[in-house]
């Protein structure tokens, strides 16, 4: 199906930056020894967790695609809805860093 590529590049985008804060908490020095070495391990492993659950839930959709998506039509309908969400997605992760930058979160 045409569609399982296109649904991987969202499922990605939704996952992303979870693992690059899973990532990038190890090459932060500053974060990782001294005081704050504890909650950043705490928010490394939170972060590995939710990553690991949104894989989980995109697998179970891929699942439901596969079994139901048997039209033109119904392809059309999930990538659309897809789209929707990453759109959604992307204005409220620019959202957030725009809040960090001003230090207001």
């Amino acid at each position: 199906m045409r569609a399982t590529s296109i649904l991987q590049v969202v499922e990605l985008t939704s996952v992303y930056h979870h693992r690059g804060v899973n990532d990038s908490l190890p090459r932060n020095a500053a974060l990782m020894e001294g005081p704050y070495r504890a909650a950043a391990v705490a928010l490394q492993e939170s972060f590995r967790e939710i990553e690991d659950d949104e894989l989980f839930h995109w697998s179970i959709a891929e699942r439901m695609w596969a079994k139901y998506a048997r039209s033109p039509e119904a392809v059309r309908n999930i990538l659309d809805r897809a789209a929707e969400a990453l759109i959604v997605a992307t204005e409220a992760r620019v959202r957030r860093v725009e809040l960090a930058e001003r230090k207001a979160i």
